[in-house]
């Protein structure tokens, strides 16, 4: 069952983006206070409800995670190109299969972190 904040009279906005410690330690205190935790809630950037700390991750894990994928995908593609016959070349498969795995992994990369940059805004919570 998905949680989704209901739109009601009474909304406050607690704190914006980058303040997740804050904004936690008002829900706490506001949950301490007596009020119901179904009244309580904190909300991310596109309105959905975030229970956890945003995450910090670099642009470097990024792009390991994109990487790495990016290299399996590369080398399946070359070994299949030079097998099938669509590149015809003195190259040995596996030296092609290799080529591809590295460029894969560059390509994978560099839309990872594209996708990072992106998503900057997303990651962090508003109230």
């Amino acid at each position: 069952m998905t949680l989704r904040p209901r739109v009601g009279v009474a909304q406050r906005l607690l704190g914006d983006a980058g303040q997740y410690p804050a904004v936690q330690k008002m829900r706490e205190r506001l949950l301490s206070a007596g009020l119901p935790a179904e009244r309580v809630i904190i909300v991310d950037r596109d309105h959905s409800p975030v229970d956890h700390p945003p995450e910090q991750r670099s642009s470097t894990q990024a792009a390991a995670r994109g990487a790495v994928p990016g290299l399996l995908v590369g080398a399946v593609v070359g070994w299949l190109l030079r097998v099938t016959g669509v590149v015809i070349s003195d190259v040995p498969v596996g030296w092609l299969t290799v080529a591809a795995a590295l460029l894969g992994a560059a390509l994978g990369a560099v839309i990872a972190v594209m996708g990072y940059g992106l998503r900057a805004v997303r990651r962090r919570p508003a109230s």
